[in-house]
């Protein structure tokens, strides 16, 4: 018996394996009826994730399904800024004194943060 595509079917789209948290929420990849393949990124993620397509007929007599199509997504890292902070942005100094600050530079991230770089 060979599968008969319905028109009106949508390719079904289940994640098989990977990183969990590289969408948004309702951003989940699915594929419509002309074939497109859509997916929204959750910010900053990055990782793999394999996924399975199964599509389904109309049912009629019977519903059947098609075997697993298997696809893999990478999201590669992309290198962001460094960011920083700074405790102080004004610094008074009294001449021929020697002078420290501890701390100054502080809350280091690689890239990719929403830190605020003045205090």
């Amino acid at each position: 018996m060979s599968l008969k595509y319905d028109p009106a079917s949508v390719p079904q789209v289940r994640q098989t394996a990977g990183t969990q948290d590289l969408f948004t929420p309702g951003g989940e990849p699915r594929i419509d009826r002309n074939g497109t393949l859509s997916f929204s990124l959750a910010q900053d993620s990055n990782g793999r994730a394999t996924f399975e397509v199964v599509l389904a007929d109309d049912g009629i007599p019977a519903p059947e399904t098609s075997h697993p199509a298997l696809f893999a997504l990478e999201v590669e890292q992309v290198n962001q800024a460094p960011v920083f902070c700074l405790t102080a942005t004004s610094l008074t100094i009294t001449e021929d004194v020697p002078f420290s600050h501890p701390a100054f530079f502080s809350s280091v991230s690689p890239g990719g943060s929403t830190l605020n770089p003045t205090p």
